[in-house]
């Protein structure tokens, strides 16, 4: 059934990583406008959704997801892309990005 699914759809890859980080929730609410700023820098931003962390969507379908974990010191990013070089170059770019800001 996977592999329906792959030939209909085709693959994805998704990751996330997790840095540890001391207020983590606070951190990114209070660089959220500045973490949008850079994401433009990826590419084409097709939507941002600021519910829980910020979360960019690109015209390419690729999103990443960072926000503060409520239980642990860290900061979580969450990525997918149909393309694992994509994906690559969002989460390494959000992991300096992070690491730049704090």
């Amino acid at each position: 059934m996977f592999n329906e699914i792959i030939r209909e759809y085709g693959r994805s890859f998704y990751r996330r990583v997790d840095i540890p980080f001391s207020n983590g929730k606070e951190f990114v609410s209070r660089n959220r406008e500045v973490i949008i700023e850079r994401l433009h820098e990826l590419g084409n931003v097709k939507q941002v959704i600021t519910i829980d962390g910020v979360k960019v969507v690109f015209s390419d379908g690729s999103w990443i997801l960072i926000r503060g974990s409520g239980t642990e010191p860290i900061i979580r990013i969450y990525a997918e892309s149909l393309l694992e070089e994509r994906l690559n170059q969002v989460i390494n770019y959000t992991i300096s990005l992070i690491k730049s800001l704090g």
